[in-house]
């Protein structure tokens, strides 16, 4: 009699299950927002013509006048350590101008420490430049990085100037932030690698 009702037991609940199972089967699946996708041109054409292809140097000063941004300034910063009074994790500053001055500041955790300057090319600019642009950096409706507080523990920002209105600044915290804008944080570094750094003051 037991094993019977055990038996019964069995069979209602495997029923119950297979129900369920198709109920759910059944429903309509989660609709899950796409990522945002940016579309990159292999051969950059137009204004950018010129980043896949060498720039005489009579040309240069055309071509500079017609890119949007007048200076890219990446940072990145922490907080003071409380004990310490030191700054926390890796702190630099990297400004570029679209007139071919760069500046590098480094202030912990990083090789060169101290103010440093030197030239960028107008190509490597100019591929920051169509990356920006990509990422609409020159219209309000750029989202890119999440507008973190700057009391954040590790902070970076990307400031990017203007010839004729405010200046755009957008913040991302590292560890949990916007892939989009580390893509465009690690594109600048790699600009920066570029160049020839010389300690402010020197010859």
């Amino acid at each position: 009699m037991r094993q019977r009702r055990l038996n019964r037991v069995a069979i209602a609940l495997g029923v119950t299950f297979t129900l369920a199972w198709v109920a759910v089967a059944q429903q309509k699946p989660i609709e899950v927002p796409k990522p945002s996708a940016v579309s990159i041109p292999a051969r950059p054409e137009g204004k950018y013509e010129f980043v896949s292809s060498m720039v005489q140097e009579e040309h240069a000063d055309g071509i500079r006048e017609r890119i949007p941004f007048e200076y890219i300034e990446l940072k990145q910063w922490g907080q003071f350590d409380p004990f310490t009074h030191q700054p926390g994790g890796t702190e630099y500053r990297i400004l570029l101008w679209r007139d071919g001055k760069a500046e590098y500041e480094g202030t912990t955790g990083v090789k060169m420490i101290g103010l440093h300057r030197g030239k960028i090319g107008i190509e490597e600019y100019g591929k920051l430049a169509l990356l920006l642009e990509l990422f609409k950096f020159d219209s309000e409706k750029c989202d890119v990085g999440f507008e973190v507080m700057v009391s954040h523990p590790v902070v970076a920002a990307i400031n990017v100037g203007f010839d004729k209105k405010d200046p755009m600044t957008r913040r991302n915290a590292n560890g949990f932030g916007d892939y989009r804008f580390w893509l465009i944080q690690s594109a600048i570094e790699n600009v920066a690698n570029t160049v020839t750094w010389k300690p402010d003051g020197s010859k």
